[in-house]
């Protein structure tokens, strides 16, 4: 890579980096969150607990957090079945 073009990257990675700093951003979990529901547009809790390596209560944290500032929204969906019957 040509010496120019990597110090102009390393430069804007700098200043990508400051400005994400101390903001709901500033976390690579979050990040990774934003990132697979770019791709994905609808993730279960579980399947970004897998993605991101985070507990429940973590990742609770981390989309509390971005839903806080607008980046992203959250539905509760609850699932009911009869008593003694298995739901497939």
């Amino acid at each position: 890579m040509d010496n120019n073009i990597q110090k102009e990257l390393t430069d804007l990675l700098r200043q990508i980096s400051v400005e994400i700093s101390n903001t709901p951003m500033d976390s690579s979990s979050r990040l990774i969150i934003i990132m697979a529901l770019a791709v994905s547009k609808r993730m279960k809790l579980s399947d970004l607990m897998k993605v991101t390596g985070c507990g429940k209560g973590s990742i609770e944290n981390h989309i509390s957090k971005l839903e806080s500032y607008g980046f992203i929204k959250t539905e509760k969906i609850s699932f009911l079945n009869l008593q003694g019957y298995m739901q497939n």
